[in-house]
């Protein structure tokens, strides 16, 4: 297989996601928010800068003053309607929640500390898992509430639980928390086998679409494990990886590493393409067969210059 590219973006889009296979959803450098039609169709526009700009200052509480909006990143699910947009205003970020065309409204703040908090989302969209010293599980839809727990990576589980790789500061294990909103809380499944000392922490983790096995990944090894009983399915040496990102069914992966990004049979443990140097940022349709991502701009360039994205497909 090979991967294709489809048609570059323009430079105004900060970061993009894929709503469903023909369809885009990109967030401009002013904050507005459009659906691109990837058959060539005009853009549709969902929202701009001054409605987002508005819902954070509401969500800033004491603040009074015109804050500088700068988006960073958008995320989406069909199956909620929910769009969550990812912002840096005055020292702060802050997720917001727009649901169907409703307004804006402020979903969770932190401090810059936290520069770029990751976001997952449950199989049926109704709950958002955010990166924050260890994980935070919000309800996006019903009652927002909210969980914190400690993991150093996690991923969800068909059936809407959290799989979590934790160290307790003696030992890492694997546990599950079948139901993260709620008592009583994850169980340990038990110490997967890893050589923290010559593969690194593990960064990434995604479990598989039949709940059988997951995949971790360290800095130098992806590691598949089977469920529950922890034992190893295949490991790969794949050097400086930084992260995981995985097509709706977790077969088609998207390994990020230094070297830049290639597509993975993560079940087979085989690459389906070459490595692409000067890709990262990736984004994948739910199908798998689209992919969007972001130009490494060489330093030599343009110190400072803002990458573009760019659509691909998988053939």
């Amino acid at each position: 297989m090979a991967l294709r590219k489809i048609t570059d973006l323009d430079l105004g889009f900060c970061d993009v996601t894929f709503a469903d296979e023909g369809r885009l959803l990109a967030l401009d450098a002013g904050a507005g928010l459009w659906h691109v039609d990837l058959a060539g169709g005009s853009p549709l526009r969902l929202g701009d800068g001054e409605e987002i700009a508005d819902a954070a200052l509401e969500g800033l509480e004491g603040t009074h003053r015109r804050c500088d909006v700068t988006p960073r990143r958008i995320s989406w699910h069909d199956g909620s309607a929910t769009a969550v947009v990812h912002i840096d205003c005055g020292g702060h970020w802050l997720l917001l929640r727009r649901r169907d065309t409703g307004p804006w409204r402020p979903l969770l703040t932190g401090s810059r500390l936290v520069c770029s908090p990751e976001l997952s989302w449950s199989a049926d969209g109704t709950a958002l898992a955010v990166g924050i010293d260890g994980v935070c599980v919000m309800q996006v839809r019903g009652s927002g509430h909210r969980a914190d727990l400690d993991a150093e990576s996690w991923g969800w589980t068909p059936s809407g639980g959290l799989l979590l790789y934790r160290y307790d500061g003696e030992r890492w294990t694997l546990c599950l928390d079948p139901a993260p909103m709620h008592e009583p809380g994850p169980h340990v499944l038990g110490e997967p086998h890893a050589d923290l000392e010559a593969w690194g922490w593990p960064g990434a983790l995604i479990v598989a679409a039949d709940g059988r096995t997951c995949t971790v990944a360290f800095r130098s090894k992806i590691v598949r494990y089977a469920l529950p009983s922890l034992s190893i399915v295949h490991a790969l040496d794949v050097q400086g990886v930084h992260g995981l990102t995985p097509s709706a069914d977790q077969r088609r992966v998207v390994v990020e590493s230094d070297g830049g990004v290639q597509v993975w049979d993560i079940v087979a443990g085989l690459p389906l393409t070459g490595l692409l140097p000067h890709l990262r940022d990736a984004r994948v349709s739910p199908s798998g067969r689209h992919l969007a991502f972001r130009t490494r701009t060489p330093a030599a360039v343009h110190p400072v210059a803002e990458p573009g994205w760019s659509i691909w497909r998988l053939d």
